[in-house]
Formats: structure tokens, C-alpha cells, sequence
């Protein structure tokens, strides 16, 4: 099975914040993502952001200390495109470590209901 088309590439993203909203056993979890003038909140079940979790430290965790001080090398520049918003429910989350640029890759693609 192909995976999803990318209906938006953000590229470089320059700012990452994780919320949560609810009482134990009630929350909902969200990225909200932010490169260029866009801004992308991608809601994620709680299963999903322990995964991403997990893979980034462990990621991290297994990176020799020259690559920690290495420098990124942006991949992809930032959006250049006009302000969006986007929002929507992830029903696939993909997470990757690009050792070339010495950053992380995520995919993330709507849950079709």
C-alpha cells in the first residue's frame, strides 16, 4: 500500500510546542507546528506522542557526542508560501533521523474518518 499523498510541506520547522488539554484520563494531545507563515496543529492520540517520544530519545540517545554538536543542515528551507492554518486528527505519524542533514523528518497524515 503507497503511503498518503503530502498535501503540505512545511520544511525546515522552525518551532515545536506540545499541548494537552482535559483531565487524566480525558486529554486530547496536540504539535503544534510552526515554519514560516504556517502554522500546523496535528492532534495526536496519546499512544502516538509516547511513540514519537520514545523514537526521539532514543534517537538522540544514540547519536555520538560530534554529531549532538554538529551544526543542521536544513534539508528543505522553511514555508515560503502565503500565512495557512492547518488542523487536523494524525492518523499516521512517521518519524525519521537524517544523518546527512543531522535532523529529524516527520510525516504526519490525516486520519480519515
Amino acid at each position: 500500500m503507497e503511503p498518503p499523498e503530502v498535501k503540505y510541506s512545511l520544511g525546515a520547522v522552525s518551532r515545536i510546542v506540545p499541548n494537552t488539554f482535559g483531565e487524566p484520563g480525558q486529554r486530547t494531545f496536540n504539535l503544534v507546528l510552526e515554519s514560516g507563515e504556517a502554522r500546523c496543529t496535528v492532534w495526536l492520540e496519546k499512544e502516538q506522542l509516547f511513540q514519537l517520544g520514545i523514537y526521539l530519545q532514543e534517537a538522540v540517545e544514540s547519536l555520538s557526542d560530534e554529531d549532538k554538536a554538529r551544526e543542521t543542515q536544513e534539508k528543505e528551507p522553511a514555508w515560503t508560501g502565503e500565512g495557512i492554518s492547518l488542523d487536523f486528527k494524525v492518523g499516521q505519524v512517521m518519524l525519521n533521523y537524517d544523518q546527512d542533514s543531522n535532523s529529524f523528518r516527520m510525516l504526519a497524515y490525516e486520519r480519515e474518518e
